[in-house]
């Protein structure tokens, strides 16, 4: 709380998807003042597809124009009724399955119709986050900030801290072996962008997450052949496509381009090993991204690891300094909807008075059971944030009954769960599929190609 005064300084740390729905929630409040900083120059975060980024291929400065970690041709992959805030629907005209840059219009429109614009501070990027006193649960923060431009810093002081920088920036390179004398390209899939690089190309595609699954679709039409490893659909992509061919894991790489299987304790010039060995030229890693937040302290009360940030209280509030929340680090959720709104609106309860936080030690022990629960189900360690269809939902109904705030509708866990099963059935033509939502408790389904 700002001394002497019950007005709260909020600040905001980016305004994609997430940093826009905190904003939404908290500007029109007259006991908040908000502050949004944004190092790029627009609204959207990864969504923002910026001209020529194609030629500016590996920019790992998020602040540059040219910073992209989307392909040209993505297409969401959940139903578009599933894919927006509470109250503030997409235009009707849209197919369920639309592409990046009727989602980024979206979040431009959704910006400007609750006049968010003039709480965000562009070109500004976070360098540091400290509490005035790690001593003190609720303590006070100082936000370090460069204007970038003139390359000016200044530190602001703040009640609360929203963390929304969002979990798509520092992609995760696995470990392969031999891939270091590979003299082929490898990138990582944050870094593809349209098919005809790999134009008559031996392709291998590491990974089996949604990512890695568009971006096989896309390139088998030029490519020569692609090779991809395991998945739940890889099975799919074989018996349709006769340039498609799996390996198992893990992989291994020659110093020739050619990769080849090794059992776990046979050596890499076993005779056996070389007979499966395949030649490519290409390697794209869809092997998804890590969690990087590099200006939070040390003393900030959280560990940052791969895939999780932790003690977080139901994902959402740091159990040691509840002033600090983190929105968005959910991970196989619907683009937006299910989730992020929940989040938003349960921490928002809290700062409102309106629901009481657990102990320290009740929060920090729910966390650990929860983690322990995932571990034992067989989940890695770096899904400790990840989402399925029902859990999902039971999560946002806990926000819910917990904050007192209306659940999402029945019908949006009945089309989820449908869609998901549909994916399983049609993993590469489920987008032909449209959905639309008849009421609170139904909706209904049909097939039509054309529109795609």
């Amino acid at each position: 709380m700002s001394e002497g005064t019950s007005l709260k300084r909020v600040a905001v740390v980016g305004v994609g998807v997430c940093g826009l729905c905190v904003l939404r929630h908290f500007s029109p409040d007259p006991r908040y003042e908000v502050t949004a900083y944004e190092q790029r120059d627009r609204v959207g975060g990864i969504w923002n597809y910026p001209e020529g980024c194609e030629a500016h291929g590996n920019v790992p400065d998020e602040a540059s124009p040219y910073f992209c970690r989307m392909y040209r041709h993505l297409r969401i992959n959940v139903p578009r009724d599933l894919s927006h805030f509470r109250e503030f629907p997409h235009l009707p005209d849209l197919p369920s399955f639309f592409s990046r840059s009727d989602l980024l219009r979206y979040l431009q429109r959704y910006t400007d119709h609750f006049d968010l614009k003039k709480h965000i501070k562009f070109r500004h990027q976070a360098l540091s986050i400290e509490p005035f006193d790690p001593s003190v649960p609720h303590t006070c923060w100082r936000v370090r900030v460069k204007t970038l431009g003139d390359e000016t810093e200044t530190t602001e002081t703040f009640d609360v801290v929203i963390v929304c920088n969002g979990h798509f920036n520092r992609p995760y390179i696995p470990r392969l072996a031999g891939i270091q004398s590979f003299k082929g390209k490898v990138i990582h899939s944050c870094d593809y962008r349209v098919p005809e690089p790999f134009a008559d190309q031996r392709v291998l595609v590491v990974g089996g997450g949604p990512s890695a699954r568009d971006i096989a679709l896309e390139i088998i039409q030029a490519a020569k052949s692609v090779v991809i490893t395991p998945s739940t659909y890889s099975s799919a992509y074989v018996e349709t496509f006769p340039n498609v061919s799996i390996t198992p894991l893990p992989v291994t790489f020659t110093q020739n381009g050619s990769l080849y299987t090794v059992p776990a304790k046979k050596a890499a010039a076993d005779e056996e090993a070389r007979q499966g060995q395949q030649e490519v030229d290409f390697v794209i890693l869809g092997t998804g991204y890590q969690f990087d937040i590099p200006f939070i302290g040390q003393n900030c009360g959280v560990k940052v690891s791969r895939g999780r940030v932790t003690p977080l209280y139901r994902h959402i509030i740091n159990c040691n300094h509840p002033s600090m929340a983190f929105i968005g680090l959910l991970t196989g959720l619907p683009v937006l909807g299910a989730g992020v709104e929940d989040q938003v609106l349960f921490y928002k309860a809290y700062l409102d008075g309106r629901m009481q936080l657990p102990s320290v030690r009740q929060m920090k022990q729910d966390c650990e059971r929860e983690y322990r629960q995932r571990r034992e189900k067989g989940l890695p360690g770096h899904d400790a944030h990840y989402m399925g269809a029902e859990p999902v939902f039971q999560y946002c109904r806990q926000l819910a009954d917990e904050a007192g705030f209306p659940c999402v509708e029945p019908v949006a866990e009945d089309m989820f769960v449908a869609h998901s099963t549909n994916v399983q059935i049609n993993p590469l033509n489920f987008r032909e599929y449209e959905y639309s939502k008849t009421s609170a408790d139904s909706f209904t389904t049909h097939k039509n190609p054309s529109r795609y």
